[in-house]
């Protein structure tokens, strides 16, 4: 899912500037297929605060350079007709939004990456980040150490535990949740992806079916470990912030 409307101004930007990359660059840049489909993004609620808050990220998103509008329950419904409208008092929509192949996304962010000079190594785990005097003097790999004063830390569900090598507390934990999918809807259509924080699920269109999952779903926490990336496929997770 590419949704980009946030209610701060550096997510906003971020996310905005993802949504830039996957549908305008990486592909032309790299000939790697990022998945892109513009199908939009919508968000209902049911309350008045949350009406407020949409007021707020639409205001960021002119701030950006993003595109939204406010819509009422019967634009709701026109934009996503297997939605009950009953009790909502509208909603966010984002045209532009929709959503990436996560595979596809990586390739071209790979490529894109070593057309510009970037060495990359894979199957090279960081066994530890080498702090002296306060600063990163380098990392040490399971092929050898890496002498550098800058290290960017983009490990995701495992960046806690990186985060910790170098002395540095990342308020991030591995959730478990879950999901379901529908059988095929033949009559599904073009729909956006749909979130309702009032209830803290979303939904979002795979071809012809749609998947539900819930964003809050169990408090089951726990740390991934630094081995195999296929322990990360036994079960779903997602980041949580604790701050």
């Amino acid at each position: 899912m590419l949704n980009t409307l946030r209610g701060n101004i550096i997510e906003a930007q971020l996310v905005n500037h993802t949504k830039y990359l996957a549908s305008e660059v990486l592909e032309e840049l790299t000939g790697v297929s990022t998945g892109y489909k513009r199908h939009g993004g919508l968000t209902v609620t049911e309350n008045p605060d949350m009406m407020e808050e949409f007021q707020r990220e639409l205001a960021i998103a002119s701030y950006t350079g993003n595109t939204g509008a406010m819509v009422s329950p019967d634009q709701c419904k026109d934009l996503f007709p297997h939605l009950n409208v009953s009790g909502l008092l509208g909603g966010l929509y984002c045209e532009t939004d929709g959503s990436v192949d996560p595979t596809g996304l990586t390739q071209a962010y790979v490529k894109g990456a070593t057309q510009g000079g970037v060495e990359l190594f894979e199957g090279c785990p960081v066994e530890d980040i080498i702090v002296e005097d306060g600063k990163v003097a380098g990392i040490q790999t399971s092929k050898g150490f890496i002498k550098t004063g800058k290290v960017v830390l983009a490990a995701g569900a495992w960046s806690q535990r990186l985060g910790a090598m170098a002395g540095v507390t990342i308020p991030l934990l591995a959730s478990e949740h879950s999901y379901i999918v529908s059988d095929i809807i033949p009559d599904l259509g073009v729909v956006p992806n749909l979130r309702v924080p009032d209830d803290a699920i979303y939904t979002k269109i795979q071809n012809q079916t749609l998947f539900w999952e819930p964003s809050k779903q169990t408090q089951h926490f726990g740390n991934l470990s630094l081995g195999s990336p296929l322990d990360y496929l036994i079960s779903t997770w997602m980041l949580t912030c604790l701050i």
